[in-house]
Order: structure tokens, then C-alpha cells, then sequence
């Protein structure tokens, strides 16, 4: 049995423990990704230490987004109208380093470029991914004469039929679940001779 003398361990010990620091610190910035943007302010009463902060942020915000965020967005509707919309965004990364690129004032403006060491950091929304459901109706038609005239009475739910089938053959994850056998009324500019 061969032994190792204790100088050569430690050699062989730091060796390994140095390729294994360098091999972290070139997989770490693998992900990292500079980004540049600018971002705008006001400068109010002279005073320019905020505006070119509130300008950086604008940058600061800029390059968050383009590096990555997930949205989220909620509709509420009444009727088939929209009442309320609700959106969140939020970014997906952190920011390593900041760099100030160049500051220029033009009159009471300031415009700010900045560079943005970002890494991502989580899963990015995978919303490409999710089912979509929705439910609608047959679709209006304002004189069902027409309709009837041209032999085709019953066009709108044929047609409405046809929109959901073409929606199943062009993405799997958004599909009508529901269509409703009746139209709906909005207002009362329709009567109800045009609404079945």
C-alpha cells in the first residue's frame, strides 16, 4: 500500500475544491443576462437627485420586465360586458448589478440608461400550457328574415358550432365548453323578435 504524504493531500485537496469554485461561478453566470433600458422624470423644483432616482427606477423597471414577468390578469363579466379587469404583473428575476450608463437633462427631463445584471429566478409562468374554458352563445343575427330567406335558419348556431370546432383543431388548451342553445340580449336596442 502506497501512501500519500500529507503536502500532496492538501495540494490535491485545494486543487479539486478550486475547479469545483470555478465550475460554480461559470454555471451561475451562465443564467445571468445583461440588460439595457431607459427611463424618464420629471425634475420638480430643481431638485434632480429625486427625478434621476424616479428615473432610474423607470429604468430599473424596464429591464425587469423585458428580462421576464408573469401576468396575471382577472375579467369580470356582467351580462357579456366587461364590469371590472384586474392585472397584476410582476417580475421573475433579481438583479445582480446595476450600472448608470449615461444621464442627459433636457429642460426639466431627465432620461436615464442603465445596464442590469438580472438572473432569472423561479419558474416562469407557464401559462401557454393551461386549459382555457369559456361558455358563450349562439350568435346574434338582427333579422332572422334574412335568415330564413336565404335558407339558412339556422346559421347561428351552426356557425357558433363551427368557431369551437375550429378552435379544438387550432390549439389544444382553449376550448368553448359551453354554448348556450339561446342569444344573448344586451340592451334594448334589440327586440325581442331578433332575440330567440
Amino acid at each position: 500500500v502506497r501512501h500519500i504524504s500529507k503536502t500532496t493531500l492538501v495540494t490535491i485537496l485545494n486543487a479539486v475544491v478550486a475547479v469545483i469554485c470555478l465550475f460554480a461561478f461559470f454555471v451561475g453566470q451562465a443564467h445571468a443576462v445583461w440588460y439595457e433600458a431607459t427611463g424618464q422624470a420629471v425634475v420638480r423644483n430643481g431638485d434632480k437627485e429625486t427625478a434621476r432616482h424616479a428615473a432610474t427606477q423607470e429604468a430599473l423597471k424596464q429591464a425587469m420586465l423585458f428580462a421576464g414577468a408573469s401576468v396575471h390578469s382577472v375579467a369580470k363579466l356582467t351580462n357579456g360586458l366587461l364590469k371590472n379587469e384586474e392585472m397584476t404583473i410582476r417580475s421573475t428575476g433579481e438583479v445582480e448589478q446595476l450600472e448608470l450608463v449615461n444621464e442627459v437633462y433636457s429642460g426639466d427631463v431627465i432620461t436615464v440608461s442603465i445596464r442590469a445584471d438580472i438572473f432569472p429566478r423561479g419558474k416562469v409562468c407557464a401559462a401557454h400550457n393551461d386549459q382555457k374554458h369559456f361558455a358563450t352563445t349562439h350568435f346574434r343575427v338582427r333579422n332572422r328574415a334574412q335568415l330564413t330567406q336565404g335558407n339558412i335558419p339556422n346559421f347561428d348556431a351552426s356557425f357558433t358550432q363551427q368557431l369551437a370546432q375550429a378552435m379544438r383543431n387550432r390549439t389544444e388548451n382553449l376550448d368553448i365548453i359551453y354554448i348556450a342553445p339561446h342569444t344573448a340580449k344586451f340592451d334594448s336596442r334589440y327586440t325581442d323578435q331578433n332575440v330567440r
